[in-house]
């Protein structure tokens, strides 16, 4: 007889939302996981027992999670009984979605509906990535389109169509969530939005496929062309040398302490090429003699930067400052809103050209620079400078991480526009 183990168990989250129940079998040094459809909020869930604590007698998850149990049992007599081994996960996996209904010849039963999906992709692949916060954010805010768009939408079921009228939804007013949990229709969402939006939409699906849940291909076909989607419409928003020099020696009042760190914690990013999210977590134990040493939030790289003059005066300046951080940072929200104002007291009022599309219409419109300033000018302005002072790309790309050439071409673009600039004071007046 096939010696295995079956274990029923629930994901814990912060929102207590529901998720996909795990059936991890273990059986010769193996332990995959298999999904039976059903879901529970963490708080539902009897860690005694390995099901859910049930308030309804018309509740049947029970049931199912008892079926998914005797299915697997079916599969080991069957492959001891005929194979005279144990199943390969991938056998045990075909059979069991053949059992459960999810195979491509159980066709009239109801199936995982794209909402549970995406839950079971975020909790899956979220734990074995170890994503941030933030993209578990992502992916609720996709979850929650989804509900407002089409709830019953199944992941099996869904047609070209039904991606096409997903885009429109956003083009319209796509349900906004407020932190009150209050729902309420919001403002379009542009083109570059909506493409990073679907990339999160194949993403899932692929995942989905892989599992035998989604047995179409729009992950591999569905790249609709969305006008301005490619983000070459607007050149990166950066300082210039000129400005980053005022915005580093500026002095500001004693009332304005607030605005002399989220100055210096930006200044910093322009002189090492760090993401905000880096900068937020940067420990002084990263921070060594002539290198500061960070795994990158978005990537996990390892990543070793040298410190020049400019960083190691901030860095200096912050050593003493309790905890483990190095800096005194605050939440991005902050950082954008308090760079806003001291945009405005250096008069950083240059006009900037911001273009985007919204479906087929084109929006042209124009801003002081002060108001594009974010957290995000930090890596660019130490992309451009770097490059107009003639450090060669590669070397750059080894600081910040970037492995593809192509995405240091429109700061290229930049470079050699500012260089011929220049060239031009040479031309007779």
């Amino acid at each position: 007889m096939l010696k295995y183990s079956i274990n029923f168990s629930v994901k814990n989250n912060e929102n207590d939302a529901l998720t996909p129940v795990r059936l991890r079998v273990s059986f010769n040094g193996k332990r995959p996981e298999l999904y039976p459809g059903v879901s529970a909020k963490p708080s539902e869930w009897n860690t005694d027992s390995h099901r859910i604590d049930l308030i309804s007698k018309k509740d049947s998850r029970n049931k199912d999670l008892n079926k998914a149990e005797e299915y697997v049992e079916e599969i080991f007599k069957e492959f001891d009984a005929i194979e005279k081994r144990f199943p390969t996960p991938e056998e045990l996996k075909q059979k069991f979605a053949e059992k459960n209904g999810k195979g491509k010849e159980v066709k009239d039963v109801k199936e995982q509906t794209y909402i549970e999906t995406i839950e079971l992709y975020s909790s899956e692949t979220g734990e074995k990535n170890s994503w941030s916060k933030s993209n578990y954010n992502r992916f609720n805010k996709l979850k929650n389109h989804v509900f407002y768009y089409n709830n019953n939408l199944v992941t099996n079921s869904i047609e070209e169509i039904d991606l096409i009228k997903f885009i429109k939804y956003f083009h319209g007013e796509p349900m906004l969530i407020k932190r009150s949990g209050k729902a309420e229709p919001g403002a379009p969402h542009k083109n570059t939005t909506v493409a990073r939006t679907l990339k999160d939409v194949r993403a899932v699906l692929s995942w989905a496929h892989s599992k035998g849940i989604y047995s179409g291909n729009l992950h591999e076909t569905f790249y609709p062309k969305l006008k301005g989607s490619n983000f070459d419409l607007n050149e990166p928003v950066f300082f210039s040398w000129e400005e980053l020099m005022l915005f580093y020696n500026h002095k500001f009042d004693i009332n304005q302490k607030h605005l002399e760190a989220t100055r210096d914690i930006v200044a910093l990013c322009c002189f090492t090429s760090l993401r905000y999210s880096d900068a937020f977590n940067l420990r002084k134990t990263q921070i060594y003699d002539d290198i500061i040493v960070v795994k990158t939030q978005k990537t996990t790289d390892a990543l070793k930067i040298d410190i020049n003059d400019y960083s190691r005066e901030i860095l200096v300046k912050y050593k003493d400052i309790k905890g483990i951080k190095a800096l005194p940072v605050k939440s991005e929200k902050e950082i954008n809103e308090q760079l806003k104002v001291i945009g405005e007291i250096l008069e950083f009022d240059r006009p900037v050209n911001y273009t985007y599309f919204v479906g087929e219409k084109r929006y042209d419109e124009v801003y002081p620079f002060y108001k594009v300033m974010s957290s995000h000018i930090g890596r660019r302005t130490f992309i451009v400078n770097g490059l107009y002072l003639g450090i060669p790309a590669e070397v750059i790309m080894k600081w910040t991480g970037h492995k593809d050439y192509q995405t240091m071409k429109p700061y290229i673009a930049i470079v050699d526009v500012l260089k011929k600039t220049e060239m031009n004071k040479f031309n007779k007046k």
